[in-house]
């Protein structure tokens, strides 16, 4: 089954305080795979468009093996050629050229969970570390992979390059850290412990680097920060804690520094997951009841993503994982129960004047329909 929205869905409610120039994002696409979503498997897209994901296949004996498969609407799903057997697939990259990497945790493996880079095929695949535990978060178009690597009993962010080569980045301070997103200048952030705690928990904070000192962007008044995406602008995004002891969502530059996207009404925790080249963020807000996946721009301001569709009560966005410079965002949405993957695609249009929103119902043109 498959929704697709073929007309402007929603029209916005623009929130975010100083940001905001008089445009607006629409929904022009929802296209759902069909597949339903294993639980343990990451999600993201490349430059085409084209999602990514893991399925479980179950087996006669009650447990499962993993194929990876990707998505399109239009073209439908491929399965990659093998199955990985004795492996539970955690999170999966790909860059976007269609490099593909993965982390898992194997079945007699001592190290626990370990990167992999999969070949051209999806039909081989090579560990990024031997004797020690390593993970996936990112890789660009060079096939240099950001993620982390076990040093002792903890971790530390690292590079895998495309050579073979692994840079150990170090910490702040403490003995944990992960390196979260690298673009293709090499600009890599993240997060790491700073050696600092409070009430018995350790502090992290968001760092970037190019592979020297890690630079700690600071916070918003609170104590702990991520930086979880980096654009090829040099543009970061992730979640900082704020002075009323709650998180929020952030955009980082260096001729800026740090600054809040906003937040909604009755707001707790807010985070921003992932960043496109034209400055475009997708993330999840949460109040004391509900959950909020968000699009934001400096043309726009903070925007609920819900208030662009209107597909009734079975039809839930879940999740906002990726977003590339097409406007296309990968994303978990619940269909009829069943959790799935999905592609829902946005653009930035200038908003209608103040004569035709007053002419306008809150929601216009919007047709569904199942294939």
């Amino acid at each position: 089954m498959k929704h697709r929205v073929t007309a402007v869905v929603g029209l916005l409610a623009l929130a975010g305080g100083a940001w905001g120039a008089g445009q607006q994002f629409v929904v022009t696409e929802l296209a759902v795979s069909g597949v339903r979503h294993y639980a343990g498997g990451g999600l993201t897209l490349d430059d085409s468009g084209r999602i990514w994901s893991v399925i479980g296949v179950p087996l006669p004996q009650g447990e499962e093996e993993f194929r990876l498969y990707s998505f399109a609407p239009g073209e439908g799903v491929v399965y990659s050629p093998v199955t990985l057997t004795d492996f539970f697939p955690v999170q999966l990259h790909v860059s976007g050229n269609g490099q593909v990497v993965f982390d898992t945790f194997q079945l007699g493996d001592e190290v626990g969970r370990r990167g992999y880079r999969a070949g051209p095929g999806l039909d081989t695949w090579t560990a990024l570390t031997t004797g020690v535990g390593s993970a996936v978060s990112d890789v660009n178009n060079s096939g240099d992979v950001s993620g982390w690597i076990g040093v002792g009993s903890d971790f530390q962010a690292a590079v895998f390059r495309a050579d073979g080569t692994i840079v150990e980045l170090g910490t702040l301070g403490a003995t944990w850290g992960s390196a979260n997103a690298i673009n293709d200048a090499g600009l890599i952030v993240g997060m790491s412990g700073n050696g600092q705690f409070v009430d018995n928990i350790g502090v992290n904070r968001a760092f970037m680097t190019t592979g020297e000192a890690l630079i700690d962007l600071g916070t918003l008044g609170g104590t702990s920060a991520s930086a979880n995406d980096v654009n090829e602008l040099g543009q970061i995004v992730g979640s900082t804690g704020d002075v009323y002891g709650n998180s929020e969502a952030f955009i980082y530059t260096v001729d800026a520094g740090m600054a809040s996207l906003g937040t909604f009404a009755g707001q707790e925790n807010g985070e921003a997951g992932a960043i496109n080249d034209l400055g475009w963020v997708i993330g999840h807000a949460n109040t004391s009841d509900d959950g909020i996946p968000f699009l934001w721009s400096a043309q726009s301001g903070l925007v609920d993503l819900r208030g662009l569709l209107d597909f009734g009560d079975d039809v839930e966005v879940l999740a906002l994982l990726e977003i590339n410079n097409s406007g296309h965002i990968a994303a978990l949405v619940d269909v009829d129960g069943v959790v799935q993957t999905a592609r829902i695609t946005v653009a930035l249009v200038p908003a209608p004047s103040g004569a035709a929103l007053a002419g306008l119902a809150l929601f216009v043109g919007a047709r569904r329909r199942r294939i």
